[in-house]
């Protein structure tokens, strides 16, 4: 059955609806970053499992900074995809409208639309590898600007974004990548891909732009949005 549009809601939806509207909110000044321990460059993959074999649960905390007058909304999402690079149902994305994967593995700590609930980062998703079905073998990261074709929004207005890995047993953060272009053309980012390839986690910073809004990103993943 289609999806219906995501609604913002404070608990998870049974269905994502992905075209209910926030108003855009004033920046808030957030505490500085520490030194990354890895910084990575754009496409170059990095394993978790090789690296920080008793590493099995991340705080993955997305940041952002504005650089023109208008301080839009920006979301995060996580598409859960098996081998054929789509999900296996509608239920595995996981977004500000539908907080939780099936398995319980990936968890949106929730929607900030002014960025300031989560310290340094602007909004937060908690990952446990020892969680994730054995279906899902790739997770893509995605930010996405809210309304963005409808108030002509996109990526020139934006400034220091990345993503970043937070051992959540150590509170160490393990690896930082830092998005270094920022496109008029660009409504959607695919900033990095956690993975799983001949029994290692990995994460490849993909720092990919799309034209595509979220309903086109769910299109793209396998999942149908009506109206």
């Amino acid at each position: 059955q289609p999806v219906p549009q995501p609604q913002r809601q404070a608990q998870p939806a049974p269905a994502p609806n992905v075209s209910a509207a926030v108003p855009a909110r004033p920046a808030v000044a957030r505490p500085p970053l520490p030194p990354p321990e890895k910084l990575l460059k754009q496409g170059e993959k990095y394993s978790i499992t090789r690296n920080h074999p008793s590493s099995l649960s991340f705080c993955v905390g997305f940041g952002w900074d504005y650089s023109g007058p208008v301080n839009y909304d920006v979301d995060i999402e996580a598409f859960l995809l098996n081998e054929t690079e789509k999900v296996p149902d509608d239920s595995w994305i996981v977004f500000y409208g539908q907080l939780r994967s099936p398995d319980g593995a990936v968890v949106h700590k929730g929607d900030s639309s002014d960025g300031k609930s989560f310290g340094a980062d602007c909004e937060q998703i908690n990952v446990n590898l020892r969680a994730i079905d054995k279906q899902i073998t790739k997770i893509a990261f995605v930010m996405t600007i809210n309304e963005a074709k409808l108030h002509n929004y996109n990526f020139s207005g934006m400034k220091n974004a990345y993503i970043r890995f937070t051992d959540t047993s150590t509170g160490k953060e393990i690896l930082r990548y830092e998005l270094t272009t920022y496109y008029r053309e660009v409504v959607s980012m695919v900033v990095g891909e956690l993975y799983f390839r001949n029994g290692e986690w990995r994460f490849n910073p993909v720092g990919m732009g799309t034209g595509d809004d979220l309903e086109g990103l769910c299109n793209r993943y396998g999942i149908e949005v009506s109206d």
